[in-house]
């Protein structure tokens, strides 16, 4: 059956049994049940019967861009662009990458939330904050100095190529070792695509 039945199947039957013995962790995954019917959960069912179909991205908050127009997002901008620029440089990170990332995770809101849990500018999870030693996701200055050294971790791991650095921010660096490249998971290749779209504007002074 094609994902797209799948979802709809997913949907009709809307009845998702989340009692599995399972792990949060970020992602969406949809499995075949031993029974034929489909699971689509944010965890990852710990039951060998169960037939893994699909996992996708991590989402990004994109509630927090609703509405937003250019001159609110610059306005945003301008307000971190310091720190980022700070913190960028303490990580040897280029800051208009840094800029790009945070547009697409979440247009600069420092509250944002994901449906997944991610918060704050760059989007990360609790999970992930904590690993970085840091636990109030929602204060600006420590989520982007957990984000980017974060990424900068990510960067040192795939040997600075930016777009595997990027698929594995969105869909965590064991995928890109699974594929050998960016997944093949449609969130994650729309994130890419969305982040170096933003960092080419901003390289052109855009």
């Amino acid at each position: 059956m094609r994902y797209a039945s799948i979802m709809a199947a997913v949907v009709a039957t809307a009845a998702l049994n989340l009692t599995h013995t399972a792990r949060a962790d970020g992602y969406i995954y949809i499995y075949k049940q031993p029974n034929g019917a489909y699971l689509f959960t944010d965890k990852n069912v710990n039951k060998h019967n169960y037939t893994l179909l699909k996992r996708m991205g991590r989402p990004t908050a994109t509630a927090s861009c609703l509405g937003i127009t250019r001159s609110i997002l610059k306005k945003r901008a301008r307000a971190y662009a310091l720190t980022v620029e700070r913190i960028a440089a303490s990580n040897r990170l280029d800051p208009l990458l840094m800029r790009a990332i945070i547009t697409v995770e979440s247009c600069y809101d420092a509250h944002a939330t994901s449906s997944v849990g991610a918060r704050g500018l760059m989007q990360l999870m609790p999970t992930t904050g904590a690993h970085m030693g840091i636990h109030d996701l929602y204060d600006p200055i420590n989520n982007l100095e957990a984000g980017m050294r974060y990424f900068k971790s990510l960067m040192r791991r795939f040997s600075n190529n930016v777009r595997l650095s990027l698929a594995a921010y969105n869909a965590g660096p064991t995928a890109v070792l699974k594929y050998d490249g960016v997944p093949p998971y449609p969130e994650t290749q729309n994130y890419v695509s969305r982040v170096l779209a933003h960092y080419r504007k901003l390289v052109n002074g855009g």
